[in-house]
């Protein structure tokens, strides 16, 4: 279940690319932009979004989705460039973090814990 869970995510990672090159804005506040790649290899199983929040610097800027058990934070920084990058995490309502994925120029990773 953990293989066809990553791959769902990964296959989400890959149509968001695809479908972020219209439209502004999405970047971090200030126009500046957020390593995304870097907050991905910080953020750990368990922690809250609040946590995740402060490792990325910015609320998350590119939506959310909300089931009963939990929600996927999105972020984009460099929107509108060769340089996009998208950041999903899972948070478990009752357990934190439990995903995540990142995808850009530097290639593209996933971990479900």
């Amino acid at each position: 279940m953990g293989m066809v869970k990553a791959g769902l995510m990964a296959a989400m990672l890959s149509i968001g690319l695809v479908a972020c090159g219209g439209g502004g804005g999405g970047d971090s506040p200030g126009g500046g932009s957020s390593d995304l790649y870097d907050a991905y290899n910080k953020v750990g199983a368990g922690q809250t979004y609040e946590q995740v929040r402060d490792i990325v610097g910015y609320d998350n800027n590119n939506g959310k989705i909300e089931t009963p058990d939990l929600v996927r934070y999105d972020w984009i920084a460099n929107k509108n460039t060769l340089e996009v990058t998208i950041f999903y995490v899972e948070v478990r309502k009752s357990g934190g973090v439990s995903g995540k994925a990142v995808g850009g120029p530097k290639g593209n990773f996933v971990v479900q814990y």
